[in-house]
Order: C-alpha cells, then structure tokens, then sequence
C-alpha cells in the first residue's frame, strides 16, 4: 500500500550489459538452494519470509523462512498467506482494463465524469489513465493522514479516503508533466470500479480474475472480523523484540488489500506472461509505459515498473504496509519470476530478492556471458588535497522532498550523511565531481556555484535522475523567535490544528495533546523533519506553508478552529 519509494528503486537497479539466462531449471540444485537459504538466514528465530521462484512455467523453488506468528510460534511456509500491499496495485489495474473492455470506462476520461464530488484543480484535467500512471499529480492520502498525526491502528475505510480527497483544493503538479507516485489514483481506480460496476473492488477481483485463474486463497481485504487460516501476522522490530504492526482495521482496497500466497502468486506470474483471463491484449496493456505530456515516457506501466538488474529487463513491484513487506520480479527473457513475501518490518526484503535474482542470473549464465555483464567499471579516481575538498562541506537542502544532506570530511576523505550512523565516502573524480562509495549502484555527486543560489550539490544515479540539493545556513533564534513560531494553526483541507511549542532546539506538533512531529531548524524561517517534508513560515501572515513530496503544499494559518 505504501507507496514504492522511488529512489530506493533507483539505488538498487544495477545497469549492466544485456544478456539472457541459459539454464533450465527443473529443480534448483542443492548447491544453489543453499546459496538462496543463506540469504534468508536471518528470519530462522524471528518474524519470517515466504520465496517462490518461478522458471519456465514451473515453481522451481518454494520455501518458508522464521516464523507467521510469534504467538503460536507457527512457522512460514509456501502456503501462508501474507498483505501484499502495493504489489495489490497491478489487480486493481488489470479490473480497469476489463472494465474498460466491457465499454463502461475509457482510459483518457475526465475523472470528474465519476467524482463531481471533487474539486476542479486549477492545474488541470486528470484522467484514469494518469490514474494508473502515477501522473494525476494528487496528493497521497496516506501521507496527508500521517501528517494530521493519524496512527494507522485507526478504524478506516475507503469512503473516508475518498472523503478527505473531496477537500483538497491543489494537486502536487499538472496532470501529465511528472510521475509521483500515489496511493490516492488507486483508491480512485476501486471506487470507478465500484460505481461502473456496481461491485466492491473485492468481489470485481474475486469474479474477473482470481476465480477464473484458480487463486483459491487469493482476496483483498475487507472484513477485519473475517478468520483468515494461514495468514502471516505483521511485525516490526520493538524496545522489547518484535511487536504487532498489523493494521486490521484499516481497510483500503485499490492501493493495497490483497493477500495472497506463494502457491497462488505463481498462477498470477504466468498469466502476466500467457495470459488466461477475458482480457484484451493483457500483457501489453499492462506492460505499457506511461507517458507525459511531452512525449517522454516513464517506467511505471500499469501497477508494474520497468527496471533492469545485471543487465536484464524485468518487471517488478514492492509493497510495504504495516510489518509486511512484498517485493515481485519477472525477467522476460528469462522466463524467471522471483516473489518475497514477508511478515518482518525489520528486514528488507526487497533488496533479498534481488539478491536471489543475482544469484540466479549468474548461476544461468555462460562464462561469455559473466565476462560481458562485468565488463562495467567505475570511473577512475584522482586525489585531491584536503583544503580542496573542506570547500564542499555543508549542509545542503533538497526543495522537492525536503530531505537534508550534510557532507563533511573524516580521514581527508568526504562523507555524504544523511543521518546518524548513515553515511557514505565519496571519491573524487574530477575537481568538483565525486562518485559514491559502498552504495552498489553508479551514484554521482557534482558541486557547483552560482550567482542566484550559491552553493548546489547534484545526485545523479545511473548517469540520469538528477537530485537538486542546495547549501545552507542553520540559523541562531532567539527565544523571541522561537515564540513567534508557536502557538495554534489551521488547515481547512485537512481539518486539522497542529498545535506548535518549542522544545531542546525544535519545534514539536502535536494534535489532540499527543506530539507527532519534532521539526530542526534548516535555513531562515524553515524547519525540518524527514518523515513529514518541511515547513516555512511567513511571519507577515502569521501562517506556514507544509511542504512534502507526496501531498505538495499545504497552507496553515494562525488560529484556533
């Protein structure tokens, strides 16, 4: 359900030459199966993990890690049943295309042929096509609930969802100029479902495609008094060991909400390769980039991404919700699927099957093939002395996420830190360019100067996405100024009143007495956190503008409701 974090995309993506498994698997080798294993060695006494591995229409190998439930000490095996989350997405997207193939919907309608509920957005028209692209530019109403201080433990359903989406008033950008991912066009894509059809998104799913493929333990998520046998309980790493973090009452289909297991997953790999269901032209239209206003195209298709890793193309998708965690890949070429299923917030299960897809690429490749996909090498590195390199250190700012960088020099190497504990070196290349140690990935760092905004430091990752980042200042504030940031505010589009007080250095929100967010001082009159973006005040207006990637600009203003 959570969205797929778009730069953790980027840095896992590996960019080699192409090349194609040889192999044929009829069953993995005990050499092989006990490479796979020890990727997973750290689920054996904890919360756990559930693999499959798809090849040339068989299941290869299937194997449960640690453990569904701590409780009960029930262990994972290839039938539990896991939430998906995002990976959901891809089904709501295949009920579109069927509901589209039955004349009710066409892909380039006006939403608000649908919703007159909502707003007329002033940045433009959206349609269900941006919908499924991730291009509407709405904002994210997971992320505008995080930030009215919700706790996902909440009773919370799709109406209220879309409730919360009638009130705001602004999208993020003009439909059709940029991707950013959101949860809010798939909750959208459920309710055209729901009123074209007049059918719940669950029941759509159930009769168009997990009946007809057999995906007998396969359903999204309505009912939380519903007993679900087999079914994997969510954790997360606690004070104490692991807690619960499973969201029962919150109920959200078209973003999230489908659970499933291994045995049935395979069924829904192949029919993305050879399709079974009543669809047209399924795998094209699933396939299909999106593309933006200009012409460019994008990775994300329809609930699916483009990416290549090792040199293969594939497909793929994450999901995050609660303690569970999902990640799915399919190499085309390869004929080669790869499913993680997981119940363990604490372990990145994502970066694991691309690990398993590492392993297996390589074990079906010739030695031509080895020589070809090592052929890639870093670009040679230079030294430079350490007053040349103390220029570059400061703290810098990125306006679009609101994420701060520090770079500083240790050991007259410089390091880039995004947090405590969280950095990495970077080693010169030129004079003002450096490139990332220890990330795995071809990352770039440039600095420059100039005349309108000083210092700007550039992250570009595999010599293409380009990350803005620019220097600044942290301010000094006196206690005066600390008082002229505190006190009421409201927003109307959320409903909601932080209330702002002035603590150890930071401000603290907090809604109905419980604080949710401490914001540090970044430059003048701009405070940050990097869970909730960050915020600016203008003092003249006695208001601040909340600044997030995923929801835009959100206005406060001085005030009690």
């Amino acid at each position: 359900m959570k969205t797929i974090i778009y730069r953790l995309w980027l840095v896992l993506l590996l960019f080699y030459s192409p090349t194609i498994l040889q192999g044929q698997w009829e069953q993995l080798s005990k050499d092989l199966a006990q490479q796979l294993d020890a990727i997973f060695e750290d689920y054996k006494e904890d919360p756990g993990c559930a693999l499959g591995i798809f090849h040339k229409g068989k299941i290869v190998y299937q194997k449960g890690y640690g453990y569904a439930n701590l409780d009960y000490g029930v262990k994972v095996t290839p039938e539990t049943i896991f939430e998906t989350a995002s990976i959901s997405k891809q089904f709501t997207a295949a009920c579109i295309l069927h509901l589209e193939d039955q004349g009710k919907i066409s892909l380039d309608d006006d939403i608000h042929k649908y919703f007159p509920e909502l707003p007329r957005y002033k940045e433009g028209t959206i349609t269900i096509r941006q919908l499924l692209h991730h291009t509407s530019g709405l904002r994210d109403y997971l992320i505008l609930l995080q930030v009215m201080g919700n706790s996902w433990d909440m009773t919370y359903n799709n109406d209220q969802g879309f409730a919360l989406l009638t009130r705001q008033q602004q999208l993020c950008f003009t439909p059709g100029t940029k991707y950013g991912y959101s949860n809010s066009g798939y909750l959208l894509l459920a309710e055209i479902i729901e009123r074209k059809s007049g059918k719940s998104l669950a029941q759509y799913a159930k009769e168009h495609l997990f009946d007809p493929l057999g995906m007998k333990n396969t359903f999204i998520y309505q009912n939380a008094k519903k007993v679900v046998k087999n079914r994997a309980v969510g954790y997360v790493p606690g004070a104490e060991g692991f807690e619960r973090e499973h969201y029962y009452n919150f109920i959200s289909e078209g973003d999230g909400g489908v659970q499933t297991n291994i045995v049935d997953f395979f069924k829904w790999s192949e029919n993305l390769k050879s399709n079974q269901l009543s669809i047209k032209n399924f795998q094209a239209r699933m396939l299909q980039r999106g593309r933006l206003n200009n012409g460019d195209t994008i990775p994300y298709a329809l609930g699916l991404e483009h990416a290549v890793h090792m040199g293969s193309n594939l497909y793929a998708h994450n999901g995050m919700w609660g303690g569970n965690r999902s990640m799915f890949l399919q190499f085309p070429k390869e004929d080669l699927s790869i499913i993680t299923l997981s119940n363990n917030g604490g372990q990145n299960v994502w970066q694991k099957a691309y690990q398993v897809a590492s392993v297996l690429l390589e074990d079906g490749r010739t030695s031509t093939d080895s020589a070809a996909s090592s052929s890639y090498s870093p670009p040679a590195t230079i030294v430079l002395s350490p007053k040349k390199l103390s220029q570059f250190c400061k703290d810098y700012f990125d306006f679009d996420s609101g994420l701060s960088r520090r770079i500083y020099l240790k050991n007259d190497t410089l390091q880039y830190q995004r947090g405590p504990g969280n950095e990495s070196p970077l080693w010169p290349i030129s004079e003002n360019e450096f490139i990332m140690g220890n990330v795995g990935t071809d990352l770039r760092i440039t600095f420059e100067t100039n005349p309108t905004e000083g210092k700007v430091m550039w992250v570009k990752v595999n010599l293409g996405t380009t990350y803005k980042h620019v220097a600044y200042e942290k301010p000094n504030y006196s206690q005066k100024d600390w008082a002229s940031f505190t006190g009421s505010f409201y927003s109307p589009e959320l409903n909601t009143q932080y209330e702002i007080s002035h603590r150890d250095g930071q401000l603290e929100l907090s809604t109905d007495g419980e604080v949710f967010a401490r914001w540090s001082p970044a430059m003048k009159n701009t405070f940050r956190d990097d869970h909730f973006g960050y915020i600016t005040f203008d003092p003249s207006r006695n208001a601040f503008v909340l600044t997030e990637e995923s929801v835009g600009k959100l206005q406060f203003t001085r005030g009690k409701i």
